[in-house]
């Protein structure tokens, strides 16, 4: 089954057309990134958003403790970690959170 994600949601009219679209997930970027949102600015689109959408985080080397709080806050409903620390950030979040779906990026070496 084919999952839809649009990602680097920031601004009210990002909201409104993903509710008109209705993918499965939208994703809010807190890496360093122009499409980069605050948790209040997360937390204020998402009372905006569609309930049947799945709010996914992406991180970049993220402290585990700032994924972890910003799920159990209500701000995120799964995480998708990006960078060099995923696989021990993974087993950390497994630990703190067991509950929390995560989307890990695992970097193909060429071979």
């Amino acid at each position: 089954m084919t999952r839809i994600k649009i990602c680097g949601i920031s601004r009210e009219a990002d909201i409104a057309a993903v509710n008109a679209a209705l993918p499965d997930y939208i994703g809010f970027v807190f890496a360093q990134s122009h499409r980069q949102v605050s948790p209040q600015q997360a937390l204020r689109l998402s009372s905006l958003l569609d309930d049947r959408i799945v709010l996914v985080g992406v991180f970049v080397d993220a402290e585990v403790e700032q994924v972890v709080s910003l799920y159990e806050q209500g701000v995120i409903q799964m995480a998708q970690l990006h960078g060099r620390q995923v696989e021990e950030s993974l087993a950390q979040i497994k630990h703190l959170a067991s509950d929390l779906p995560v989307i890990a990026a695992i970097p193909v070496d060429d071979g």
